[in-house]
Order: C-alpha cells, then sequence, then structure tokens
C-alpha cells in the first residue's frame, strides 16, 4: 500500500495516510504522473505546510529551553560573583 501523495510505503493493513490522511493504493503511477487532487499537487508548499506545522507544534519546547539556558546563565554569572573565581 502506498499514499499517492508523499508516495509512502505502509504494510497490507493500513488504509490511510498517517501524515497526509488520504487513502492509500495499492500501486503508484510512475514518478511524475501524479493525480491532482482538487487542491492539486504541490510538493513544496506541502513540505512547507509540514515545516511549518511541526515548528508551530514545537515552539513551546523551544522558548522552555531558551529559558533553561538563560537561567543557568544567569545562575553562573551569580556564583562567579559570589565566589570571584
Amino acid at each position: 500500500m502506498f499514499c499517492p501523495k508523499c508516495r509512502t510505503e505502509y504494510r497490507k493493513d493500513f488504509t490511510t495516510c498517517a501524515d497526509c490522511e488520504i487513502s492509500l493504493v495499492e500501486e503508484l503511477p510512475p514518478a511524475g504522473e501524479h493525480k491532482l487532487s482538487d487542491k492539486g499537487f504541490h510538493p513544496i508548499r506541502d513540505q512547507i505546510d509540514k515545516t511549518l506545522e511541526f515548528i508551530r507544534k514545537n515552539q513551546k519546547v523551544s522558548w522552555i529551553f531558551a529559558l533553561l539556558v538563560g537561567v543557568i546563565f544567569i545562575l553562573y554569572m551569580v556564583m562567579l560573583k559570589i565566589y570571584g573565581h
């Protein structure tokens, strides 16, 4: 089973692509012969959308990491000031 949009291969017991959320097909058309959906097939735009969605989902993690690094830096500076090393 294959996803006709992203061309990912799945086991026989799967029916829907986990990423694209469209029905799988038994065989892929040869490369370059993509069937257009009503929205059209735009691999670059689709990849940009997936990347932006990933960034939005992980944005909180980035801010938490930056905050943690900042706190560690401040603690380090305070320790230098106290112990003078």
